[in-house]
């Protein structure tokens, strides 16, 4: 990243990554990461969590949605440099 200074750098990628609102902006719905969150937030260092950064009807900020248990997930996330 720091040879090309002028390039956008975007990570797209199905992280499964419950992040909360103290980790990450403020326009998560979890009450609860779990590890993918770790590693998420590990690989993110000098990288936005773009779906977070902006404020979302609830509708686009659920990604998935467990139907036996009518869980609503924000699981799917998209990175950009900073």
């Amino acid at each position: 990243m720091q040879k090309y200074p002028n390039m956008t750098l975007i990570i797209l990628g199905d992280f499964n990554a419950k992040i909360v609102n103290n980790v990450a902006e403020k326009n998560t719905i979890h009450e609860e990461s779990n590890d993918n969150k770790t590693r998420l937030c590990n690989l993110e260092r000098n990288i936005l969590i773009a779906s977070t950064k902006f404020k979302h009807k609830k509708e686009p900020k659920v990604t998935w949605l467990r139907p036996e248990m009518n869980n609503e997930n924000q699981i799917d996330h998209r990175e950009e440099q900073t």
